[in-house]
């Protein structure tokens, strides 16, 4: 008896992992389908100096994505901890650190491109001068 309740569960844990599992898969690839889509719209349409752009920034929203979840999953586990603790402080607690963290990051990291991307811009035209006055 007690074997056959051991393989319920087991197939209750397999159940519900695919149930999370497969909605993820299909997520991952539409995305995929997505960027492939949008690469060829852009090379198409504006060229080669697009997908350029597409090319430089992609690395930087991947990391932006990556520390989101991070902290999100992070966040997500420990939450869920003292969820499952009946822990009402440290539920409340985790969630306004996460959020917090969250908010912090996306002004300090907007305010790094915003900074990034002037300079840029203002090099680019310093350059665009010299170019023209020569």
């Amino acid at each position: 008896m007690s074997g056959s309740l051991v393989a319920q569960e087991n197939k209750q844990v397999a159940r519900t992992f695919w149930r999370f599992a497969i909605p993820s898969i299909i997520a991952m690839l539409v995305s995929g389908v997505y960027q492939i889509i949008d690469g060829i719209f852009v090379g198409y349409f504006v060229g080669e100096q697009g997908l350029a752009g597409i090319n430089l920034a992609l690395p930087l929203l991947s990391v932006i994505i990556g520390l989101g979840l991070l902290v999100g999953m992070g966040g997500g586990s420990v939450l869920s901890n003292f969820r499952g603790e009946n822990n009402t402080q440290a539920v409340s607690r985790t969630l306004s650190t996460a959020l917090y963290l969250m908010i912090i990051s996306g002004v300090i990291i907007s305010g790094l491109l915003l900074i990034w991307g002037t300079c840029c811009y203002i090099c680019k035209e310093e350059k665009m001068r010299l170019v023209v006055t020569i």
